[in-house]
């Protein structure tokens, strides 16, 4: 079958073309560089290069596919190029979308990400297309955005007191895109809420992150204009700061995001990935420079 994906160079995306090559395809992910062209071949995908503001290049990627992946980067572009290709799909294939959105995506969502999901999957439903729609929580990858603390520093530090979250792995959440894009017949009219099997809080995670990196790792509660700070220095566009500050002084720090799901492992019938399965597995991103 044939396999579009738009998105497949990102922390999920990334992880879905692998999935989806070690389970014997050939995945065709947009590449928008030479670079990120050579990414997907690595990864075991096909490159279609182009760019999401070229109409014709998202007809190409996806004209003959089965099932697309729709999981574009979060900024002021993402409803006009995911609306774009979802008119694209229903032009051409009408293949089966698997979008990938965020819990809570709503007109009067207090998050700007939740609005902007919330007005692609407004026009995904209008599109007639079958569809289905993933919702990650917190991903144990955004440990990213703080790894220059625990390299340098040996801290971890959020905002988040001791709140707790169902934090999941980036891999989970692309087993179940990969299932869903192999059997899009299954897929369509389904939404899968996707949260860690387990809670986890800074001190946990510190500890895993301890035990991952071979020293010890601890963890502080930040303040929120040193993580604002933290996450303008790392490349985070202004206008993603507020809704990053606002998930971790707030809704992580008072616990909202707790509660943990066997959602991922009853999809994909595999145990799911523990915050110390991804400390040891991401060893290098803690390695001291």
């Amino acid at each position: 079958m044939n396999i579009s994906i738009i998105g497949g160079t990102g922390t999920i995306g990334s992880h879905v073309v692998r999935t989806l090559a070690e389970r014997g395809h050939a995945p065709l992910a947009l590449a928008r560089s030479e670079a990120a062209a050579q990414a997907v071949r690595d990864l075991g995908g096909v490159p279609h290069t182009g760019s999401l503001d070229d109409p014709e290049t998202i007809r190409h990627l996806v004209a003959e596919a089965h099932a697309v992946l729709l999981l574009t980067g979060n900024g002021p572009d993402q409803v006009r190029h995911e609306c774009g290709a979802i008119d694209a799909v229903a032009a051409t294939s009408k293949a089966t979308i698997v979008k990938v959105s965020v819990p809570g995506a709503a007109a009067d969502s207090p998050f700007e990400i939740g609005k902007v999901h919330h007005t692609i999957e407004e026009h995904l439903r209008a599109s007639g297309l079958d569809h289905s729609v993933v919702r990650p929580g917190w991903l144990m990858q955004n440990i990213a955005l703080v790894t220059g603390g625990i390299r340098d520093r040996d801290e971890l530090a959020l905002p988040i007191g001791e709140g707790a979250v169902a934090a999941i792995d980036a891999r989970d959440v692309a087993l179940v895109c990969a299932l869903l894009l192999e059997d899009p017949t299954g897929a369509a009219g389904t939404d899968h809420m996707l949260i860690g099997a387990a809670d986890i809080t800074g001190t946990s995670m510190a500890a895993a992150l301890s035990s991952g990196a071979g020293r010890p790792i601890a963890f502080r509660d930040s303040t929120l204009d040193e993580f604002s700070a933290t996450l303008l220095a790392s490349g985070v566009p202004e206008a993603a700061v507020g809704d990053l500050g606002m998930l971790y002084d707030v809704i992580i720090r008072h616990g909202f995001l707790a509660g943990a799901s066997n959602a991922a492992p009853d999809l994909t019938a595999q145990p799911a990935r523990t915050f110390e399965d991804f400390a040891t597995a991401h060893r290098d991103w803690f390695t001291r420079s």
